[in-house]
């Protein structure tokens, strides 16, 4: 019989030991080794594709930004400024600067009806504002012109102040026709002097054979080709003659502007029940 050890075993199990020991690790290196080459064989394949695929991946990339980028379709919100903007653009105005009042003469282009709201804002030599005033034009048909004036800067006593400059601000909204603001003026014959107080007396002959609410009239003065002067008078219940009576031009001290031409015009009418 072989000499045992009492602790360790005899010499023919410590070797098979240290055999099966050797074996398990060759075989766990062999396993990491393959397991390391196919994570690898994966990685290259993904990254670099099967030829060069990164390289002409990023060609492709850098292609692609190179080649114009289609506009993209305007969204609802977009179309809608853009109508809008058209509507304020075709609203024209032209500014005239008077003793006490800027005269707004203006006309619209649109193939709508349009309401228009007008804001000015005067500015002294710093550049800071002074006043802002309002204006409103209700109804204006297609090719329809509105006179409409604001006040020039005074302070709290409602003395003027002298101003730099000014901007003016036109927004234009869309309104379904309404046939009570029909413009009738065109149909109305008109016969004005001057009177003896230096007034403007003008006679509205009404030839539609409709009663018209209310005529609204306006007149200018001139001096040469400048206008020097502006005002309103309204005629209601125009059935077929009306008399309308427009102030004559004064300063800022209220003093008389003489002047050598005026003209009346109609703004507009209104017919109410229509």
């Amino acid at each position: 019989m072989e000499n045992m050890d009492p602790e360790h075993g005899n010499e023919k199990d410590r070797n098979t030991k240290g055999k099966r020991k050797g074996s398990v690790a060759f075989l766990f290196l062999i396993g990491i080794a393959v397991l390391y080459f196919a994570v690898q064989s994966v990685f290259f394949s993904g990254f670099f594709g099967p030829a060069g695929g990164f390289l002409d991946g990023w060609r492709s990339a850098s292609q692609s930004e190179e080649q114009p980028r289609e506009e993209a379709p305007r969204t609802q919100n977009e179309e809608e400024t853009k109508a809008q903007e058209n509507l304020d653009e075709n609203v024209k105005l032209e500014e005239r600067l008077l003793a006490r009042q800027l005269l707004l003469l203006g006309t619209n282009d649109n193939e709508v009806d349009v309401s228009v709201d007008i804001s000015v804002v005067f500015y002294n030599e710093a550049g800071k504002m002074m006043t802002a005033e309002e204006a409103y034009a209700v109804f204006c048909g297609p090719g329809a012109k509105f006179y409409e004036t604001v006040y020039l800067p005074r302070d709290a006593n409602g003395q003027p102040v002298p101003f730099d400059h000014y901007e003016v601000y036109v927004t234009a909204e869309e309104r379904n026709p309404n046939p009570e603001y029909d413009y009738l003026g065109d149909q109305l014959t008109i016969t004005a002097n001057v009177g003896l107080d230096g007034n403007v007396l003008a006679k509205v002959e009404n030839g539609t054979g409709a009663s018209i609410d209310q005529a609204e009239l306006a007149c200018l003065y001139y001096q040469g080709d400048q206008t020097v002067g502006f005002e309103k008078d309204s005629l209601n219940h125009l059935e077929k003659v009306g008399i309308a009576e427009f102030n004559a031009p004064t300063d800022e001290a209220f003093q008389p502007i003489a002047f050598d031409s005026f003209e009346v015009v109609v703004v507009s009418t209104v017919r109410y029940d229509v």
